[in-house]
């Protein structure tokens, strides 16, 4: 038989639900790569946070434009990359990208990548 304290630490239904149906909300307002404009815009990660996808994990990127405004993006696996390993560094710098849109794989495969170019400073 459970303790008190131990009831006590574990979630009720209602609040599970709560957490759900934000979780969900949350994940439905992140833009697809091919959303952002292809335009030459430059952003700045601000964040990153790793969550479970249908195909493996995936990341939400929060970046900010020129003008303060900031948005929530499904980050490309390789971008992440470039994150995780500048995260690692003592003195990380600040990761910057221009997003070039999406093209077919040079494989015939027909797959989209998402395309960018990204600096540090």
């Amino acid at each position: 038989m459970a303790s008190s304290t131990q009831q006590e630490e574990f979630i009720s239904r209602s609040a599970f639900k709560k957490l759900c149906v934000q979780k969900k909300q949350e994940e439905r307002d992140v833009k697809r790569w091919v959303e952002l404009p292809a335009d030459g815009t430059i952003y700045k990660i601000v964040n990153s946070k790793k969550v479970q996808g249908k195909f493996g994990d995936c990341y939400i990127l929060t970046i900010r434009n020129k003008l303060c405004e900031e948005s929530k993006v499904w980050g490309p696996k390789r971008l992440q990359k470039e994150i995780e390993e500048e995260a690692q560094k003592k003195k990380p710098r600040s990761i910057y990208f221009c997003s070039l849109g999406q093209n077919k794989k040079q494989d015939g495969s027909g797959f989209l990548i998402n395309e960018y170019d990204s600096c540090r400073r």
